[in-house]
């Protein structure tokens, strides 16, 4: 497998690992990401037992400067997504 993995790669993988048709594991993917986009905007955190929780994080506005022409200017903010693995998942990539 290579460094990145492309969707029909992993759907691939996971109708292979389930013993599956690959149009289904499309389904089920499909499903899942969906599941953890609805989950995110309403409940702004998602935790996905196994891999780890997806999290909303606002970021507020904040101050910044033009270093060509030293104008200052304000940043808007923003809302970010985050990532934290669980235990298990840490531990394969350290």
């Amino acid at each position: 497998m290579s460094e990145k993995i492309t969707w029909v790669e992993l759907r691939q993988l996971v109708a292979e690992r389930a013993g599956i048709k690959e149009s289904e594991a499309g389904v089920f993917l499909a499903a899942l990401v969906k599941e953890i986009q609805d989950g995110i905007r309403t409940d702004k955190s998602v935790r996905v037992g196994g891999l780890g929780t997806f999290r909303l994080q606002a970021v507020a506005a904040r101050k910044s400067v033009n270093v060509t022409t030293g104008e200052s200017f304000i940043i808007e903010g923003y809302n970010k997504l985050n990532f934290a693995a669980e235990a298990g998942v840490k531990e394969l990539i350290e």
